[in-house]
């Protein structure tokens, strides 16, 4: 689990290794969206919850990848209304 952003539901959007997903805080995560699929090596790194309660997320290559003129983070970015609407 890379970040997690409490709804006015109870529920929870959480980002995850390679997905964003809906937790009803059970078992189950029902996932909202999947991360970069054409840069397999890419992850999640970090999110957060936004004053309009949006969830903004940013993903990241691993360390052992990382070349010249590669960006460092922030390549991507989801946004997800934790207000359920």
């Amino acid at each position: 689990m890379t970040s997690i952003g409490l709804r006015h539901d109870g529920c929870a959007i959480v980002g995850l290794n390679k997905r964003v997903v809906l937790w009803e805080l059970d078992d189950c995560f029902d996932t909202l969206a999947e991360i970069e699929p054409d840069l397999p090596h890419n992850r999640l790194n970090e999110g957060c919850v936004a004053l309009d309660g949006s969830f903004w997320v940013g993903t990241m290559p691993p360390c052992f990848i990382m070349t010249e003129g590669m960006p460092a983070a922030g390549r991507w970015h989801f946004r997800w209304n934790l207000h359920g609407d």
